[in-house]
């Protein structure tokens, strides 16, 4: 969780499948609404569809979802999935795909600032390729001045690598 850095207000994670025993994606999106309204929340492994979205933005208005929906396993199941649930205060000024399903960055303004914000997802059996797929997105596109914040799931890639990728 990030508060109050350059003044931006909090960010909040949550891996959404696993909010306070929530069975349903109604009641995750319940849970998941008011703390928006207090900062950005970054979701992991939402398993979301590509309406999902749009769902979520009629039910709850006033916000921005920058999100990438998950990945259809070889069983028909899904895996994966991230969002950025961004409340009005801030505006999106981009979104970008870095890993389908697993990794999402959106460029973000404030009134006084601006930053990207990643939500991750680094699959078990994916860790290290996933690790070293945001490592060079990273070195690529925030080497400028706009802060740039990571909030995820890393599944250890941040101990299992941590002089080679992270």
């Amino acid at each position: 969780m990030i508060s109050r850095k350059k003044g931006i207000a909090g960010v909040r994670w949550w891996l959404s499948h696993r909010v306070k025993g929530c069975q349903s994606a109604g009641d995750r999106h319940q849970e998941t609404s008011p703390e928006a309204r207090k900062g950005m929340v970054c979701l992991q492994e939402t398993r979301w569809t590509a309406s999902t979205a749009t769902n979520f933005l009629q039910t709850y208005p006033g916000f921005t979802v920058a999100h990438l929906p998950a990945n259809e396993t070889d069983r028909r199941g899904l895996s994966g999935g991230v969002a950025i649930i961004i409340p009005c205060t801030f505006r999106l000024l981009q979104e970008k795909e870095i890993l389908p399903g697993k990794a999402i960055a959106a460029q973000v303004q404030t009134r006084t600032d601006q930053f990207w914000i990643l939500s991750i997802y680094c699959h078990p059996q994916t860790v290290r390729a996933d690790c070293e797929a945001i490592a060079h997105w990273l070195h690529v596109n925030c080497m400028g001045d706009d802060p740039c914040f990571l909030l995820g799931d890393f599944n250890q890639g941040d101990t299992l690598f941590p002089e080679d990728v992270v």
